[in-house]
């Protein structure tokens, strides 16, 4: 958890020149992961009520190795 209620930033490098690996566990990818998908996924079901034109499904699929 952050140390305060809304911690700054990490600094970043240039993206189109990485150094270095970001420093994340497969946890904390995973929730990030999760998180992105969920504000995605909100966010274009919003626009689907607004625009008849667009249609959101998600759909989830796990590989049976993991």
């Amino acid at each position: 958890m952050p140390e305060s209620e809304n911690p700054p930033p990490k600094e970043s490098e240039d993206s189109e020149n990485p150094t270095a690996p970001t420093d994340l566990t497969t946890s904390e990818f995973h929730e990030r992961a999760d998180a992105y998908l969920e504000e995605l996924v909100n966010r274009l079901e919003e626009k689907q009520e607004s625009t008849p034109d667009v249609e959101v499904e998600y759909s989830v699929s796990r590989s049976l190795d993991s």
